[in-house]
Protein backbone atom coordinates (compact mmCIF):
# COMPACT_ATOMS: atom_id res chain seq x y z
CA UNK A 1 0.00 0.00 0.00
CA UNK A 2 2.77 2.48 1.03
CA UNK A 3 4.24 1.62 -2.76
CA UNK A 4 1.16 2.49 -4.01
CA UNK A 5 0.77 5.78 -2.23
CA UNK A 6 4.02 6.99 -3.59
CA UNK A 7 3.17 5.98 -6.72
CA UNK A 8 0.40 7.63 -6.80
CA UNK A 9 2.06 11.01 -4.61
CA UNK A 10 3.98 11.31 -7.83
CA UNK A 11 1.39 11.97 -10.42
CA UNK A 12 0.27 14.80 -7.88
CA UNK A 13 2.39 17.66 -9.14
CA UNK A 14 -0.15 18.75 -11.51
CA UNK A 15 -3.07 20.59 -11.73
CA UNK A 16 -5.35 19.76 -14.06
CA UNK A 17 -8.47 20.67 -14.64
CA UNK A 18 -10.85 17.17 -13.83
CA UNK A 19 -12.86 16.34 -16.97
CA UNK A 20 -16.96 16.68 -16.63
CA UNK A 21 -19.85 16.68 -17.71
CA UNK A 22 -22.88 18.40 -16.79
CA UNK A 23 -25.65 16.59 -14.22
CA UNK A 24 -25.89 13.56 -12.10
CA UNK A 25 -25.15 10.46 -13.01
CA UNK A 26 -26.77 7.96 -15.31
CA UNK A 27 -26.84 5.18 -17.47
CA UNK A 28 -25.23 1.45 -16.01
CA UNK A 29 -23.31 1.50 -13.44
CA UNK A 30 -19.47 0.11 -13.80
CA UNK A 31 -18.67 -2.61 -11.84
CA UNK A 32 -14.59 -2.66 -12.44
CA UNK A 33 -11.96 -0.01 -11.85
CA UNK A 34 -11.48 0.90 -15.80
CA UNK A 35 -7.55 2.24 -15.15
CA UNK A 36 -5.06 -0.38 -14.81
CA UNK A 37 -2.14 1.69 -14.29
CA UNK A 38 -3.73 4.54 -12.23
CA UNK A 39 -4.78 4.72 -8.79
CA UNK A 40 -7.41 1.75 -7.96
CA UNK A 41 -10.49 2.59 -6.84
CA UNK A 42 -14.36 1.15 -6.91
CA UNK A 43 -16.68 2.46 -9.43
CA UNK A 44 -20.37 2.55 -7.82
CA UNK A 45 -22.27 5.77 -7.84
CA UNK A 46 -22.68 5.01 -3.55
CA UNK A 47 -19.23 4.26 -3.55
CA UNK A 48 -17.20 7.13 -1.37
CA UNK A 49 -13.95 7.90 -2.88
CA UNK A 50 -13.65 11.32 -1.56
CA UNK A 51 -15.04 13.12 1.16
CA UNK A 52 -14.91 16.57 2.86
CA UNK A 53 -17.00 17.04 5.64
CA UNK A 54 -16.99 19.39 8.95
CA UNK A 55 -18.71 19.47 12.77
CA UNK A 56 -18.35 20.27 16.12
CA UNK A 57 -17.83 22.74 18.14
CA UNK A 58 -20.32 25.30 19.75
CA UNK A 59 -22.92 25.09 17.16
CA UNK A 60 -27.14 24.86 17.80
CA UNK A 61 -28.00 20.93 18.56
CA UNK A 62 -30.38 20.88 15.70
CA UNK A 63 -26.92 21.06 13.56
CA UNK A 64 -25.47 17.42 14.50
CA UNK A 65 -28.40 16.17 13.01
CA UNK A 66 -28.75 18.81 9.37
CA UNK A 67 -24.86 19.54 9.13
CA UNK A 68 -23.89 17.58 5.56
CA UNK A 69 -20.77 16.81 3.79
CA UNK A 70 -19.60 20.03 1.76
CA UNK A 71 -17.76 17.57 -0.80
CA UNK A 72 -18.14 13.83 -2.26
CA UNK A 73 -16.47 12.03 -5.14
CA UNK A 74 -18.56 9.49 -5.57
CA UNK A 75 -16.72 5.93 -7.76
CA UNK A 76 -18.72 6.70 -11.01
CA UNK A 77 -17.66 10.34 -11.20
CA UNK A 78 -20.17 11.92 -9.38
CA UNK A 79 -19.43 14.84 -7.28
CA UNK A 80 -22.06 16.49 -4.97
CA UNK A 81 -20.77 19.89 -3.28
CA UNK A 82 -21.31 23.04 -1.82
CA UNK A 83 -19.98 26.19 -3.26
CA UNK A 84 -19.48 28.60 -0.59
CA UNK A 85 -19.10 31.81 -2.94
CA UNK A 86 -22.62 30.93 -3.21
CA UNK A 87 -25.14 33.17 -1.12
CA UNK A 88 -27.86 30.65 0.09
CA UNK A 89 -31.06 31.53 -0.78
CA UNK A 90 -33.57 33.68 1.06
CA UNK A 91 -37.31 33.94 0.33
CA UNK A 92 -37.99 36.20 2.75
CA UNK A 93 -40.03 33.76 5.18
CA UNK A 94 -37.75 34.13 7.98
CA UNK A 95 -36.49 29.95 7.66
CA UNK A 96 -32.83 29.84 6.76
CA UNK A 97 -31.01 27.41 4.63
CA UNK A 98 -27.93 26.58 3.95
CA UNK A 99 -26.31 26.70 0.07
CA UNK A 100 -28.02 24.19 -2.06
CA UNK A 101 -25.75 21.47 -3.10
CA UNK A 102 -24.42 20.98 -6.75
CA UNK A 103 -23.75 18.13 -8.83
CA UNK A 104 -21.39 17.07 -12.31
CA UNK A 105 -20.25 14.08 -13.69
CA UNK A 106 -16.38 13.74 -13.83
CA UNK A 107 -14.32 11.35 -16.41
CA UNK A 108 -11.84 8.35 -15.36
CA UNK A 109 -9.10 11.33 -15.88
CA UNK A 110 -10.90 13.49 -13.64
CA UNK A 111 -11.45 11.28 -10.71
CA UNK A 112 -8.12 10.21 -11.16
CA UNK A 113 -6.82 13.83 -10.96
CA UNK A 114 -8.93 14.57 -7.51
CA UNK A 115 -7.07 11.46 -5.62
CA UNK A 116 -3.67 12.19 -6.91
CA UNK A 117 -4.07 15.13 -5.20
CA UNK A 118 -5.57 14.21 -2.49
CA UNK A 119 -3.00 11.64 -1.70
CA UNK A 120 0.44 13.94 -2.87
CA UNK A 121 -0.05 17.29 -1.88
CA UNK A 122 -2.99 17.36 -0.51
CA UNK A 123 -1.80 15.16 2.24
CA UNK A 124 -4.03 12.27 2.49
CA UNK A 125 -1.12 9.87 1.47
CA UNK A 126 1.08 10.33 4.24
CA UNK A 127 -1.42 11.58 6.99
CA UNK A 128 -2.03 9.88 10.25
CA UNK A 129 -4.37 11.23 12.73
CA UNK A 130 -6.24 12.73 14.36
CA UNK A 131 -4.46 16.28 14.54
CA UNK A 132 -5.65 18.01 18.16
CA UNK A 133 -4.60 21.27 17.81
CA UNK A 134 -4.83 23.86 20.65
CA UNK A 135 -8.11 24.89 20.37
CA UNK A 136 -10.30 21.37 21.55
CA UNK A 137 -13.93 22.70 20.82
CA UNK A 138 -13.64 24.42 17.29
CA UNK A 139 -14.95 22.53 14.27
CA UNK A 140 -13.30 19.37 13.39
CA UNK A 141 -12.94 18.60 9.34
CA UNK A 142 -12.81 15.04 8.58
CA UNK A 143 -11.60 13.79 5.11
CA UNK A 144 -11.92 10.23 3.88
CA UNK A 145 -10.57 8.69 0.91
CA UNK A 146 -10.92 5.31 -0.67
CA UNK A 147 -8.33 4.59 -2.91
CA UNK A 148 -6.21 1.27 -3.77
CA UNK A 149 -7.95 -0.82 -1.82
CA UNK A 150 -7.78 1.10 1.36
CA UNK A 151 -10.32 3.69 3.07
CA UNK A 152 -8.83 6.58 5.24
CA UNK A 153 -10.22 8.50 7.66
CA UNK A 154 -8.38 11.62 9.01
CA UNK A 155 -9.47 13.82 11.76
CA UNK A 156 -8.29 17.77 12.17
CA UNK A 157 -9.26 19.72 14.88
CA UNK A 158 -9.34 22.91 14.15
CA UNK A 159 -7.88 22.72 10.43
CA UNK A 160 -5.41 25.48 11.13
CA UNK A 161 -1.34 24.80 11.05
CA UNK A 162 -1.03 27.49 13.72
CA UNK A 163 -3.02 25.60 16.02
CA UNK A 164 -1.08 22.32 15.28
CA UNK A 165 2.96 23.28 16.09
CA UNK A 166 3.83 19.59 16.12
CA UNK A 167 1.77 19.11 12.74
CA UNK A 168 2.09 22.29 11.20
CA UNK A 169 3.50 20.93 7.68
CA UNK A 170 0.95 18.23 7.28
CA UNK A 171 -2.05 20.26 8.47
CA UNK A 172 -1.03 23.37 6.63
CA UNK A 173 -1.23 20.76 3.41
CA UNK A 174 -4.61 19.26 4.51
CA UNK A 175 -5.74 22.63 4.78
CA UNK A 176 -4.26 23.72 1.14
CA UNK A 177 -6.30 20.87 -0.11
CA UNK A 178 -9.73 21.74 1.80
CA UNK A 179 -9.68 25.11 0.17
CA UNK A 180 -9.23 23.47 -3.24
CA UNK A 181 -12.38 20.93 -2.40
CA UNK A 182 -14.45 24.32 -1.77
CA UNK A 183 -13.32 26.40 -4.82
CA UNK A 184 -14.13 23.10 -7.05
CA UNK A 185 -16.94 24.80 -8.78
CA UNK A 186 -14.84 27.49 -9.52
CA UNK A 187 -12.59 24.33 -11.57
CA UNK A 188 -16.06 23.35 -13.31
CA UNK A 189 -18.28 24.01 -16.09
CA UNK A 190 -21.82 22.79 -16.53
CA UNK A 191 -22.79 22.05 -12.50
CA UNK A 192 -25.97 21.43 -11.96
CA UNK A 193 -28.54 21.39 -8.79
CA UNK A 194 -28.83 18.39 -7.00
CA UNK A 195 -32.14 17.54 -6.42
CA UNK A 196 -31.98 15.51 -3.25
CA UNK A 197 -34.20 12.06 -3.58
CA UNK A 198 -35.13 12.37 -0.04
CA UNK A 199 -34.72 14.42 3.25
CA UNK A 200 -33.53 13.45 7.25
CA UNK A 201 -36.51 15.41 9.43
CA UNK A 202 -35.17 16.72 12.75
CA UNK A 203 -38.00 17.31 15.14
CA UNK A 204 -37.77 18.55 18.31
CA UNK A 205 -40.29 19.71 21.24
CA UNK A 206 -40.35 23.69 22.02
CA UNK A 207 -42.00 25.62 24.36
CA UNK A 208 -41.83 28.62 22.14
CA UNK A 209 -41.66 29.55 18.30
CA UNK A 210 -38.26 29.69 16.55
CA UNK A 211 -39.77 31.12 13.35
CA UNK A 212 -42.62 31.39 11.25
CA UNK A 213 -45.04 28.62 12.88
CA UNK A 214 -47.10 26.45 10.24
CA UNK A 215 -49.83 23.88 10.80
CA UNK A 216 -48.77 20.33 11.05
CA UNK A 217 -48.85 19.58 7.55
CA UNK A 218 -49.47 15.75 7.19
CA UNK A 219 -52.36 13.21 8.48
CA UNK A 220 -50.37 10.15 7.91
CA UNK A 221 -47.40 11.40 9.42
CA UNK A 222 -47.79 11.66 13.83
CA UNK A 223 -44.68 13.22 15.47
CA UNK A 224 -44.39 9.80 17.52
CA UNK A 225 -43.51 8.76 13.76
CA UNK A 226 -40.16 10.68 14.26
CA UNK A 227 -37.77 8.46 16.36
CA UNK A 228 -34.55 9.12 18.78
CA UNK A 229 -31.02 8.88 17.08
CA UNK A 230 -27.59 9.14 18.15
CA UNK A 231 -29.28 12.31 20.19
CA UNK A 232 -32.44 11.49 22.36
CA UNK A 233 -33.14 15.19 22.28
CA UNK A 234 -33.66 15.04 17.98
CA UNK A 235 -36.05 12.59 16.58
CA UNK A 236 -35.60 11.54 12.93
CA UNK A 237 -37.27 10.86 9.87
CA UNK A 238 -37.11 9.86 6.35
CA UNK A 239 -39.04 12.23 4.74
CA UNK A 240 -39.62 12.02 0.66
CA UNK A 241 -39.94 14.95 -1.62
CA UNK A 242 -43.55 13.93 -1.19
CA UNK A 243 -43.79 14.98 2.67
CA UNK A 244 -41.35 17.75 2.32
CA UNK A 245 -43.78 19.38 -0.56
CA UNK A 246 -46.58 19.34 1.62
CA UNK A 247 -45.06 22.06 3.40
CA UNK A 248 -45.68 24.49 0.87
CA UNK A 249 -42.39 26.37 1.34
CA UNK A 250 -39.86 27.31 -1.59
CA UNK A 251 -36.00 27.05 -2.00
CA UNK A 252 -36.09 23.62 -0.03
CA UNK A 253 -33.59 21.31 -1.67
CA UNK A 254 -30.89 22.43 0.72
CA UNK A 255 -32.44 21.95 3.41
CA UNK A 256 -33.56 24.15 5.91
CA UNK A 257 -33.73 25.13 10.02
CA UNK A 258 -35.93 27.67 11.90
CA UNK A 259 -38.93 26.29 10.96
CA UNK A 260 -41.84 25.61 14.23
CA UNK A 261 -44.78 23.17 13.45
CA UNK A 262 -47.80 23.42 15.59
CA UNK A 263 -50.26 20.31 16.48
CA UNK A 264 -53.03 21.29 18.52
CA UNK A 265 -51.31 23.06 21.39
CA UNK A 266 -47.83 21.39 20.92
CA UNK A 267 -44.74 23.15 19.28
CA UNK A 268 -42.21 21.79 17.08
CA UNK A 269 -38.73 22.39 15.59
CA UNK A 270 -38.56 21.28 12.02
CA UNK A 271 -34.98 20.91 10.29
CA UNK A 272 -34.44 19.27 7.03
CA UNK A 273 -31.01 17.70 5.98
CA UNK A 274 -30.76 16.70 2.15
CA UNK A 275 -29.65 12.77 1.81
CA UNK A 276 -26.72 12.30 -0.14
CA UNK A 277 -26.63 9.23 -2.83
CA UNK A 278 -24.67 7.11 -0.20
CA UNK A 279 -26.96 7.69 2.13
CA UNK A 280 -30.15 5.97 3.44
CA UNK A 281 -31.48 7.89 6.25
Amino acid sequence: MLLALVAACAQAGSSATPGASAGPSSGPTPTSTPVADGIQHPTGTTDVLLRMESGGGFVPMDFFATNAPSFTLYGDGTVVFRDPTISPPDPGDGLNRPVPFQTIRLDEEGIQALLADAIGRGGLGIAAGPYMGLGADLPTTIFTITADGRTKVVRVTPLSPDMHPQNAAIVAALAAFAERLDGFGGSVAGEQAYVPPAFRGVLSSIDRPLGPVIAWPWSDIKPTDFTAGENSILLLRTMTPADVAKLDVKSIDGGLTGMTLQLDAKLYSLALRPLLPDEKK
